[in-house]
Order: C-alpha cells, then structure tokens, then sequence
C-alpha cells in the first residue's frame, strides 16, 4: 500500500466494461513529493494548483501530468486534495470486488492523519 494526494480526475468515456461506472482520480505519491518538496516532509498543506481541463487530443497531456502520478480507481468518494490510502496490485482488484478488472491501484481509505516519530500530522 502507499499514501498518495489526491491531485485531479481522469474521465475516459472507452475504457473496459470493468471500469464502467468507476471514478478515476490522479494521485501523486507522498513519497515522492517529500523528495522534491521538503515542505511536505514537515506537513504542510499542498500549494494551490490551478484546476485546469487538458484536451487528450492535440492537448500538452504530457506537461500536465506529473511523471510519478497513478491513476486509481476510487471506492471510497475521496475528492481533489485529500490525502489517501491507495492499494497496490492484485490487492487494488480485490478492493473492487472484480477479479477481471483492469486495475493496480484503487483508494480504499480518506488519511484523517499520519503519526511517524511522534508527530502527528493531519
């Protein structure tokens, strides 16, 4: 499992029959984000970013998109900004109740907050 922000929503009106009905959201692991900002390693909140809408077709997806974002699906109703708890794999399926399902990563838990070394945050 990881623990991943919720950073944007991916709406694809093709996809699997497995995925018909499911809300996909764009996570960026926390992991990674403490490497490049340090400011989230100490808890504070993420900066606003501007909400924007990115045409998949002609659209700069890929300068949108950060290179460490995972597309999950949600069994939870998680929204833009709250930080999750994201499982991985196998188990990301079994979440789902849908063994044939496509899907590695599905958010299975809201993070109220985060104790490591004695400090709480959230």
């Amino acid at each position: 499992m990881m623990v991943g922000r919720v950073i944007g929503t991916v709406v694809a009106t093709r996809k699997s029959d497995a995925l018909v009905g499911q809300k996909l959201l764009v996570l960026q692991p926390l992991h990674s984000s403490r490497e490049q900002d340090p400011s989230l390693a100490q808890g504070a909140a993420l900066p606003d970013i501007p909400v924007q809408d990115v045409p998949m077709q002609g659209g700069p997806v890929e300068n949108a998109f950060p290179p460490d974002a995972v597309v999950a699906v949600d069994t939870v109703g998680a929204g833009v900004g709250e930080t999750v708890l994201v499982a991985l794999g196998s188990a990301a399926r079994k979440a789902l109740s849908r063994p044939e399902a496509p899907v590695d990563a599905a958010i299975v838990g809201i993070v109220d907050s985060i104790r490591i070394a004695g400090r709480e945050q959230g």
